[in-house]
């Protein structure tokens, strides 16, 4: 079979990636670009959001709702109405 190149700019960058399998293709590909860095561990984990928290002690309410239930989470995120006038800087 024939395959024709061209380029518009110039030199073609070309680079065969012979892993056999699609994990050996990515295995190669990860050794010519770099491996992903995994992801901290928190973030792989349940987090909670919800828009406009009334106070802190609805935050405390749905935190202790979330142990009464025995439902893990490693985030409650607060959302911008707890910060001074919706502004975060």
């Amino acid at each position: 079979k024939v395959s024709h190149w061209i380029s518009e700019s110039g030199s073609i960058d070309l680079f065969l990636l012979l892993g056999g399998t699609p994990q050996g293709v990515i295995r190669e590909y990860s050794r010519l670009t770099g491996f992903q860095a995994l992801p901290q561990k928190f973030s792989l984990a349940y987090h909670q959001c919800r828009w406009n928290y009334k106070d802190e002690a609805d935050v405390k309410a749905v935190d202790n709702g979330f142990d009464e239930h025995d439902i893990p989470y490693d985030t409650l995120w607060l959302d911008i109405e707890h910060t001074d006038g919706k502004k975060y800087f």
